[in-house]
């Protein structure tokens, strides 16, 4: 009997911001069929639990100011699962195309041959929501601006005090490392 050829394809996959109730359904059918998952320290663990049994499970964590692996291993991963396993899911915290580097990866993937595929995740500036906090109310905040604390350079984002002197809510992602100059910036 011939054997099924193995289709290489990539998932990038969000994992939303902790709950495993907010995963989306595609999301929860993707994982459920998955031949690998290379999975980050954001992402909840339990999801791991839905992908089969026979699934090679990786981290390839990312702790801030840690221990981390380096994106050119986890391009070499996706490679070498996707090539030899099929159906590999990056699955990472919240919306991989915030901050996350899910296009950089599915550019790479696309680059060596091999499908790649977006499914979002809810971000954690949505997940306020469950703390009554509103992103826009059309009372005190007429939009939102979504920032990087710290640049790759280390500064701060210049857009930072364009966003103060609006009258919008601002969403800092990655600024705890530099938020005694954040908090300065906005007393000025």
């Amino acid at each position: 009997m011939a054997r099924v050829p193995i289709l290489p394809e990539l998932y990038v996959v969000g994992a939303g911001p902790g709950d495993p109730e907010l995963l989306t359904l595609k999301a929860y059918r993707i994982l459920q069929t998955a031949a690998v998952i290379l999975y980050d320290n954001l992402a909840n663990q339990e999801l791991l639990a839905l992908a089969p049994t026979a699934c090679e499970c990786v981290y390839v964590g990312k702790k801030p100011y840690g221990e981390y692996t380096p994106q050119e291993v986890i391009h070499e991963l996706i490679l070498e699962k996707a090539r030899s396993r099929g159906r590999v899911v990056r699955l990472k915290g919240g919306d991989p195309f915030i901050f996350g580097r899910g296009f950089e990866e599915m550019l790479f993937a696309r680059s060596h041959g091999i499908a790649a595929h977006y499914v979002p995740g809810i971000s954690s500036m949505q997940a306020v929501g469950f703390e009554d906090i509103p992103l826009t109310h059309r009372v005190v905040s007429e939009g939102f601006w979504v920032l990087t604390g710290t640049k790759k350079d280390g500064s701060l984002s210049a857009d930072l005090r364009l966003a103060m002197q609006s009258n919008s809510t601002v969403v800092i992602y990655m600024g705890m490392k530099k938020l005694p100059q954040i908090a300065a910036t906005y007393v000025e």
